[in-house]
């Protein structure tokens, strides 16, 4: 995936997040600081596969860059998953076949997300969305 193709899907990520009734959860990128005092928060990863496709001939030819998106939805501990796992399946709606696109450069098209409970884990309650 490109830098156009990132910066588009952590874009659609925080659409997604503020267009839903949970738009008062703050949203972190990977690499940014979570404060210490935020209790429920989402953590939004792209992670590109290195492997890229060619989909056309020539120059301008187009090309398929295969990835994930996943957004981590962290809240307390030992309060379940009500409120997390309300947030991660809000942006698994969202997301589920998306297309995303990415200046000119192309489109993101997502497949299918899911959700995964992880369940506590140190000191927070962890939902996946994939």
């Amino acid at each position: 995936m490109t830098p156009a193709m990132i910066t588009a899907c952590e874009n659609a990520a925080l659409n997604a997040l503020s267009a839903s009734s949970h738009r008062r959860t703050p949203m972190f990128m990977s690499g940014q600081a979570v404060p210490a005092a935020t209790s429920i928060y989402v953590r939004f990863w792209v992670l590109p596969s290195p492997e890229v496709f060619q989909v056309g001939l020539g120059v301008d030819a187009r090309s398929r860059n295969v990835g994930v998106l996943q957004a981590d939805v962290y809240g307390p501990k030992d309060r379940g998953a009500g409120e997390t796992g309300d947030i991660a399946f809000a942006l698994a709606k969202a997301f589920t076949r998306l297309d995303i696109e990415a200046e000119a450069e192309g489109w993101v098209v997502c497949k299918d997300a899911g959700v995964q409970d992880l369940g506590d884990m140190d000191e927070e309650h962890k939902q996946m969305m994939r």
